[in-house]
This record gives structure tokens, C-alpha cells and sequence, in this order.
């Protein structure tokens, strides 16, 4: 069934059990100081805004750096940050921001255009994140408090895309990006104090920030290398919050009755994807066989304790353009006619590895196991986050499992995905078809929503026949807390640490 996020996000679904095996006072020492203890499972790339995609990346940018606007990923409502408005050309391809004349960077300097137009251009170049000013033909600023930003074509998504951009100060980040990061220098709510141990990160309130000072004085991150110590640590008492609990903690976790853990919807998706440039993966029939092969209930329960929403669509289901759109359903008898009509003869052994990163082993092993029922047999391949996301770029990895997710809930998210622009990115499948991308240039520029979803439904039909992928299921997040803490954990991750406090 599918799940809508307006559904998801006004109704979280927030777990608790009585049977408690921590008091409530082991865990109210940080209300007392006003302090945030979280604790996350995800390296840190930098400390700047271009670099790196991992979910504390995100999380810091949040805390250290504002967007010029913030736009709800569910309902596009905008809400004027750095900006305090902005115009748009008759054409749809010029954008005019006017900044706030009131933010100040932590170093006491004021915020200028030229950070602004600095830290787009740093963005747009990123490998990581310049899918979000894909768009974008230039920034320049106007004077000291106005930017321009000029579009290659008019592009419907803009200000979604925007949302997820963030502004540093152009001139500490052009002192060198080392001392940079060392001493980052944003106008966020929160101000970096310390990195320690490539493990700890520490924050305190910036107290001349625009929107006024934050609720909670000091954040402390703590960074764990695997999911299973982030849950013992949130069950004994040593954090605040912990966000990413495994579901297979879940159940750990929630019967500490001082601790709540809600399932905050996301964008997040496992799939298989197969190159299309190597063997048998250039015939559709394969593709669409190990599509039907797979049962999909049974990995999402063997994975993640039934903790999410089996589907094939690559897009996600809270779009309205997936409305209608034909599902594969687990049927391994199809699976086997169209491995037949292929010029298949079972037993099939795969003359590559399923690749994939320990994340995803549980996954994978599910997933061979499905594929032998219908006379596929694999090997899987663990290899670091590195080596396969780089060989997935390079084309070199024919098989894989991994797990994505979007930073807006849009379809032009997924262009680089279905594109021969995205072969060095997203691109796993190295698909083509010209009919799918005309649709998605097309519904880019296309202002009606109605019109956008049905060029977006057209592409997505054409991507299920061709399927260049095998999308498993969508997972949400699983974040635990305290009792007395207020939490707001945003959809997809994009939670801002400023929206937290202490009752």
C-alpha cells in the first residue's frame, strides 16, 4: 500500500513500552545544563557545504549554515531565510534575491552577496550536492545586499533545489579550505566549537543569530561506527538522542520507558541496479525477471524487521505521479518464462557479484536467496563505501545493491538517474532512452503541477517496462529520544538541531 507523507508527518507513529531498564533521572543531566547529546551512525565528510553527502553532513550544514530560503519537502511551502524576498523574471529563467541586511557570520562580519554568490558556485561545482544548482547558468551579485541567479531554462523545481543550498563565508573559505575546516565560519544558529577524536563534534548557540538565539545552548555530536553501539548507547543513558536506530534495535530500544522512537517518513530506497552495457543485463526480459523474482516482503522483513514499504517504483510513492503506475509483483513462474524467452537456461549463475557494503549484506543475502528460487544463483561482494560507489560511477560494477534517497520530494530528482548525464553519478544502469528523457526536460520547465505529473507518469511507465532497476523498498527513519525533550525530526533526515529543546 502506498504511504503519503502528509499522512506520515501529521500522525508520526511514536512507539513506547512500559518495561523500563533506565530511570528517567539517568537521563535528565543534559536538560539540566541545556545541553543536546546526539548520537548518529555516519562519518563526517567536511565542514563545508560542497563536500560530501553523508547524513551528518547534512545535519551540520543544518546547525553551522542557512539556505537563502526554506522549503517544506512535503507541502513546497517557502519561508524567507537569508532572503527577505525575491522576484522572478517574466521568463522564468531570472531569479532576484534581496538578503536580510541583519544576518552576522561568527566571526562578527555581516553577510554579503559575495557569500552568497560564492558559496552557489562552490555548490553548483560540487560532485556531491551540484545536482541541486544543475539548473543554474550563473550567480552574481547585484550590489552588497542583492543576487541574481540566472537558470539555463525555466526549471519548476528551482526553489526546492534551492532549499537544500547553504552560504558560508567567502572569506574565511577562501583563506584554504584546511583552515577551514578547522575553524568553519557560517551564520547558522549554532557556531563550531571542537572536533575531537574524528569522533565528537561540539556546537554552542550562536548568540547574534537572526532568527534569535536557540533554544538549546550546547550540541554535542557523537559519531558511531555501526548501529548497534548507537542503540546501547541511547538505552544507557549517554545520549539525548540517537538518530538512525536499526530496526532490528528497535524493540531494545523502546522498552527503556524514558525513551520514545518515532518512523519519520523519508525519500530513502534500496534497489538493484544492473548495467544495461554488460551481460545478460542488456536484455529487458532479464531485468524485468529478477524484478518479478524478487520477493520483496520477505527482504524488507528479513532486513529491517517488516520496517518500511515494499514497492518497484523508483519513484517514490508519496508522488502523485506514481498514482496508477504498474507494480512488479513477486511472481516466479513470470520470472522463469522471461528468463526462458530470453535464451536463459536454468540453472543461471551470474557471471558477476551482487557489490554491495555491509550495510546492505542482510539485504543481499535476502536477495540471493529469492533469485535461487528461481534458478539465479550470485555471489555477493562486500566491498567499502569507496570502491563501489566509484565503480558504480566508472561503469564498471555490472550488479549491485545499494540505498539512495533524495534531498526533495520531486521527481526531477531522479534525472540523473535515468540520463546519459548521470553516468558518472547516479547512473548506475548506464540506461538510455530518449523518450524518458525528453519527458523529464520537459516536465522540468513545466509550471502546472497536473501537467507535471503526467509527464512525470509517462517517464515512470516507460522506466518500469525498460527496468534498468529493482527497487526493493522505501525505509524511513527510526530516531529515538528522551521523554523530555522536543524533537522535530523533519522528513528525510532534514532536521534542524535549532527546532529541539528541553521541556
Amino acid at each position: 500500500m502506498k504511504k503519503r507523507f502528509a499522512i506520515v508527518m501529521t500522525l508520526i507513529m511514536t512507539f513506547s513500552l512500559l518495561a523500563g531498564c533506565s530511570s528517567e533521572s539517568e537521563q535528565s543531566g543534559s536538560a539540566e545544563e541545556n545541553k543536546l547529546i546526539l548520537g548518529i551512525e555516519s562519518e563526517l565528510t567536511s565542514f563545508d557545504v560542497e563536500n560530501g553527502d553523508f547524513a551528518l553532513d547534512f545535519v551540520i550544514r543544518r546547525c553551522l549554515y542557512e539556505p537563502l530560503v526554506h522549503v517544506d519537502p512535503v507541502s513546497g511551502e517557502e519561508e524567507m531565510r537569508l532572503a527577505e524576498s525575491y522576484t522572478v523574471s517574466d521568463d522564468k529563467t531570472v531569479y532576484t534575491f534581496k538578503l536580510r541586511p541583519d544576518v552576522k557570520m561568527h566571526d562578527g562580519s555581516t553577510l554579503t552577496a559575495d557569500d552568497v554568490v560564492y558559496s552557489l558556485n562552490l555548490t553548483k561545482e560540487s560532485s556531491y550536492v551540484g545536482k541541486n544548482l544543475s539548473a543554474m547558468k550563473q550567480a552574481r551579485a547585484v550590489d552588497d545586499h542583492t543576487v541574481e541567479v540566472t537558470l539555463n531554462a525555466p526549471y519548476a523545481a528551482f526553489m526546492k533545489n534551492l532549499s537544500m543550498c547553504f552560504v558560508l563565508s567567502a572569506e574565511a573559505h577562501r583563506a584554504g579550505t584546511d583552515a577551514f575546516n578547522e575553524e568553519p565560519v557560517g551564520c547558522g544558529p549554532y557556531k563550531f566549537v571542537s572536533y575531537e577524536n574524528d569522533n565528537k563534534i561540539t556546537l554552542e548557540a550562536f548568540d547574534e543569530y537572526y532568527r534569535d538565539t536557540a533554544p538549546i545552548e550546547t550540541i554535542e555530536i557523537r559519531m558511531f561506527a555501526d548501529t548497534s553501539s548507537l542503540a546501547i548507547a541511547m538505552e544507557s543513558g549517554e545520549l539525548d538522542a540517537a538518530a538512525g536506530i536499526n530496526p532490528v534495535d528497535y524493540e531494545n530500544v523502546v522498552s527503556n520507558d524514558n525513551i520514545v522512537v518515532d518512523e519519520i517518513a523519508t525519500t530513502k530506497f534500496c534497489m538493484l541496479s544492473m548495467n544495461e552495457e554488460t551481460e545478460p543485463f542488456n536484455d529487458k526480459k532479464v531485468r524485468q525477471a529478477i524484478n518479478y523474482a524478487i520477493d520483496r516482503q520477505f527482504v524488507l522483513d528479513a532486513s529491517r524487521e517488516g520496517k518500511g514499504n515494499p514497492t518497484s517504483l523508483l519513484f517514490n510513492t508519496a508522488m502523485t505521479c506514481t498514482e496508477g503506475v504498474e507494480e512488479y509483483e513477486y511472481d516466479p513462474e513470470k520470472a522463469k518464462q522471461l528468463l526462458e524467452e530470453a535464451g536463459i537456461s536454468l540453472p543461471l549463475t551470474l557471471n558477476t557479484k551482487l557489490s554491495t557494503y555491509e550495510g546492505c549484506k542482510t539485504e543481499a543475502e535476502a536477495i540471493q536467496e529469492s533469485l535461487a528460487n528461481v534458478g539465479i544463483n550470485v555471489e555477493i561482494e562486500i566491498l567499502e563505501s569507496g570502491a563501489l560507489y566509484g565503480g558504480l560511477a566508472s561503469g564498471d560494477i555490472p550488479f549491485s545493491l545499494t540505498r539512495l534517497g533524495t534531498s526533495a520530494v520531486d521527481p526531477d530528482q531522479y534525472y540523473n538517474m535515468v540520463s546519459e548525464n548521470g553516468f558518472s553519478s547516479l547512473n548506475y544502469s548506464r540506461y538510455v532512452n530518449d523518450e524518458v528523457e525528453e519527458l523529464m526536460v520537459q516536465a522540468r520547465s513545466e509550471k502546472d503541477e497536473e501537467e507535471r505529473d503526467t509527464l512525470y507518469r509517462e517517464a515512470l511507465e516507460i522506466i518500469q517496462d525498460d527496468a534498468p532497476y529493482a527497487v526493493i523498498y522505501e525505509m524511513p527513519d527510526l530516531n529515538a529520544s528522551v521523554k523530555n525533550l522536543n524533537v522535530n525530526w523533519g522528513l528525510n533526515g532534514m532536521y534542524y538541531l535549532y527546532d529541539f529543546s528541553w521541556k
